[in-house]
């Protein structure tokens, strides 16, 4: 169970709140280090990190003040990156405080969890506009878009098709689970699956036909993703270890005419070929080796 949630008043913050294992103090201290693993590491099938860069890129490429506190077999640790303050010590300064440093309403939520981390933005520079007015905006509007893509990437996560089921709630709103395929759609076409080994892991591609848009009940456009992403949403769905990094285009393997507006082609890539399939730190995009 994953809960996202922000609020511009009385002060701006975004948190994301989960109930893993939780880490130990050490492990927490290891996680804040840039380049914490080593790319070339051998990592576990459903391990979806690479370069041990993403909590702290990701975090303060939004926000200047960076709060991890984890609670594990009954500790709680707290570790947190400042911007301001590293400027002032002239250094990289992690700042390791007492749990008064967290919101008393996320230690309470961890504590009855028993376990999990928490994961807190402030000093949100990249966020929120120059007014209240615009703050509050500006923060919706990113927000909404957030909770739109994270549906997506990580869609089969959320229907529980990877095996254990994933919650994901913003501001207490579950998201929903799509399905750029709609699978099992009577006016659908599931096509042949192939499977096939590079470097010793298997690769498995599986094409789908959509229904035409007319034949779709509105549930069914929504569950697809929506009615633009039905209309340029066709091509290559890279999936790397689950998770989606590329929702269609065709790789210049084919013209994108009307022909093929409604085929759409599951690539499932696991982790250990990141490095043949060019995957970036932001796990944004792919490239299919020749």
């Amino acid at each position: 169970r994953i809960e996202i949630d922000f609020a511009h008043t009385p002060r701006a913050f975004v948190s994301i709140l989960d109930d893993g294992g939780g880490m130990s103090r050490d492990e927490l201290l290891q996680a804040m280090r840039y380049g914490s693993r080593d790319p070339r590491e051998a990592r576990p099938s459903g391990d979806l990190g690479r370069f041990g860069l993403g909590l702290k890129t990701a975090s303060l490429s939004q926000c200047r003040r960076l709060t991890v506190a984890t609670l594990q077999n009954d500790e709680l640790s707290v570790a947190i990156w400042d911007v301001d303050e590293c400027e002032r010590q002239g250094c990289w300064w992690l700042i390791t405080p007492e749990s008064s440093a967290v919101p008393d309403e996320l230690i309470q939520a961890l504590r009855s969890k028993g376990h999990g981390t928490a994961v807190v933005w402030e000093n949100l520079d990249r966020l929120l506009g120059s007014s209240n007015a615009a703050a509050r905006r500006a923060l919706d509007a990113t927000m909404a878009g957030a909770s739109d893509h994270l549906a997506l990437v990580f869609h089969r996560f959320l229907n529980g098709i990877l095996g254990k089921q994933v919650s994901i709630r913003v501001n207490g709103r579950a998201l929903p689970a799509f399905d750029p395929f709609l699978e099992g759609h009577q006016r659908g076409q599931a096509l042949h699956s192939e499977s096939f080994p590079i470097d010793g892991h298997i690769v498995t591609v599986s094409p789908f036909v959509l229904p035409y848009p007319s034949k779709l009940k509105t549930a069914d456009l929504e569950k697809s993703g929506g009615r633009e992403l039905l209309k340029v949403g066709h091509g290559f769905y890279i999936y790397r270890g689950g998770r989606l990094v590329v929702p269609g285009g065709w790789f210049r393997i084919v013209p994108a005419d009307d022909l093929v507006r409604l085929a759409r082609i599951r690539v499932d890539v696991p982790v250990e070929l990141d490095h043949i399939w060019k995957v970036d730190v932001r796990k944004a995009t792919a490239e299919p080796p020749a």
